[in-house]
């Protein structure tokens, strides 16, 4: 105790900034808890494997955020009790006891709606703990808010720790690929389940499905990208061969949710992402270099069956794949070359070139966003002519959707369930069904429709936003959508004068994206809800530091007539 009784020394370290930096200290013990150990833990080996992994690593996740929590408070009192005169004291680096900001009470909203949500439920009980193998109820998103809440108000990132986090993500999403493929090099499930893999199969440990390690891939994807571009670090070249790796590995799972967050963000962003000489150049280098990875692909999936880390049966079953793709990839691949050469030479020239012309930042801003809405439309223009063309599945559900047909089929039964969502969100649009209820509702409504035409059952939207518009309603999803907005909004004052607001924003967006093909779990979800957190930190740091010091006003004192 008598560490935060010490008395302020004017040019030294204060008792108030050395507890400051322990709650900084705890926060990031969390998020590397939850990148470097939460993704590999799994449970007994027994029948009920599945589920026992999903209540095994919920059960971590909960007391290590409490633990979070708990020790967070206690530091945070202990500051406020023993240093009364702590808001009067000069040069306090982050002031903890600050006002909310709006994505702070919108998540608190959001909690709150949670709660109504779950006491309304068609299954209170389970809303509240969540059904088995899933564990997505009201106590699981009580764990998301809290860590998002604490790393908000006690977090300071660092670009070192964005380095170790891509670097954990990246291992994460690799250990998952190989469990895809049959290699559980970690030992960590039965060997009688290493066989159980592919397309086909439903993936049995912490990491093998695809939907699942893809959000780690883009967060060091993307995380990689803006750092080396935009940072004057030291260190971030090793933030190049990271970024490559990642796009690499997401082509070899080829995830349509993937591909949708990576292009959009880069559409986007890109007014963002290149706005000055060095980024200009490190842009279009990473991107040069990264083009003839998709040569690297088809090289690899044209000698699928000499891989000898995957089980024969992976080999077997994604054979026909890999000659498809390889044959795409073949079609396009002097377009790869002749891109990557372009794009290696705009770099050397920007790099080299005495000067470059400068554009003022409005006409640029107008200029290519017009260019993007041109190109929108064109492409909407163009879509039924290419899918008659070319035959391609996605362009030709792409096409279906713009003339107001949504095939049922189309991403990988998604129109089905997407479609099926409007229809029970209608019948209780205001608090849903309850925390972690569509599978419930929908079996009861769609099971039979659902069998007979896609020979499954569906336990999830595969869409973060209709998942939460069915479970929670409308007050769900707009307490949901508030906090991103005002994460963004916030996060745009700072992003072209800090590259670790870019990153965290870029890869926050990117994320988001996503999750509109997202299945979202207790398995990648902490890791999202950590980097939204990180980004609500990092723009309050900032705000932290801009803002002028107030001096207070002495109190004028009030005049009174003395009768005589």
């Amino acid at each position: 105790m008598a560490f935060f009784k010490t008395k302020y020394r004017a040019g030294g370290v204060t008792p108030f900034q050395s507890a400051d930096n322990k709650l900084a200290f705890l926060a990031r013990l969390y998020i590397l808890y939850i990148f470097l150990i939460h993704p590999f833990i799994v449970g007994t080996k027994d029948p009920g494997y599945y589920a026992n992994i999903t209540e095994m690593k919920l059960m971590s996740f909960r007391i290590a955020v409490y633990i979070f929590m708990i020790v967070g408070i206690v530091l945070y009192a202990m500051l406020k009790y023993h240093n009364p005169g702590y808001r009067e004291l000069p040069s306090k680096p982050k002031d903890v006891w600050r006002v909310p900001r709006v994505f702070e009470w919108s998540a608190l909203a959001f909690w709150c709606v949670l709660m109504l949500s779950t006491a309304l439920s068609i299954d209170p009980q389970q809303s509240l703990v969540g059904a088995s193998a899933r564990n997505e109820g009201f106590l699981t998103w009580t764990g998301y808010i809290i860590a998002f809440l604490m790393i908000t108000r006690f977090a300071k990132p660092r670009q070192s720790d964005m380095l170790l986090m891509t670097i954990a993500s990246f291992f994460v999403a690799l250990y998952g690929l190989f469990q895809w493929y049959g290699n559980e090099f970690l030992h960590l499930i039965p060997v009688s389940f290493e066989t159980m893999v592919g397309p086909n199969i439903t993936h049995v440990s912490t990491m093998s499905n695809i939907d699942v390690y893809s959000p780690y891939l883009l967060l060091a994807l993307f995380t990689s990208f803006v750092l080396f571009a935009h940072s004057d670090k030291k260190y971030v070249w090793a933030f190049l061969p990271l970024g490559l790796m990642a796009f690499h590995m997401e082509q070899t799972i080829q995830v349509d949710g993937g591909w949708v967050g990576l292009l959009g963000t880069l559409v986007l962003t890109v007014p963002l992402l290149f706005t000055n000489r060095n980024s200009i150049w490190k842009s279009f280098l990473f991107i040069g270099l990264s083009l003839p990875t998709f040569i690297i692909r088809r090289v690899s999936l044209d000698h699928i069956g000499d891989w000898k880390a995957w089980s024969p049966e992976a080999i077997a079953t994604l054979k026909p794949m890999a000659e498809a793709q390889s044959a795409e990839i073949l079609e396009i691949e002097p377009l790869l070359i002749v891109g990557a050469i372009a794009c290696i030479v705009i770099a050397a020239l920007v790099r080299f070139l005495p000067k470059l012309p400068v554009v003022p930042e409005k006409i640029y801003y107008i200029v290519y966003y017009g260019l993007v809405g041109f190109g929108a439309v064109g492409g909407i223009i163009a879509l039924p002519i290419l899918a008659e063309q070319t035959s391609n599945a996605t362009i030709v559900g792409a096409a279906h959707i713009l003339q107001g047909q949504v095939p049922d089929e189309i991403g990988s039964g998604r129109g089905f369930v997407w479609k099926k969502c409007i229809s029970m969100w209608l019948e209780k649009p205001i608090f849903g069904y309850g925390p972690d209820q569509f599978y419930t509702a929908f079996t009861a409504r769609f099971y039979q429709e659902s069998v007979q035409k896609l020979g499954v059952n569906f336990d999830k939207a595969h869409n973060e936003y209709l998942q939460m518009l069915v479970d929670n309603g409308i007050l769900g999803l707009g307490a949901m959508l508030t906090t991103l907005f005002s994460l963004a909004g916030r996060a745009l004052r700072f992003i072209k004068k800090d590259p670790l607001t870019l990153a965290l924003f870029v890869s926050c967006l990117c994320y988001s994206l996503q999750a509109f093909f997202n299945i979202h779990s207790q398995f990648q979800g902490p890791a999202g809800w950590v980097f939204y957190g990180l980004l609500g930190a990092q723009i309050v740091n900032r705000e932290v530091a801009v803002e002028p010091k107030r001096e207070k006003k002495p109190k004028a004192k009030k005049e009174t007539n003395a009768a005589v």
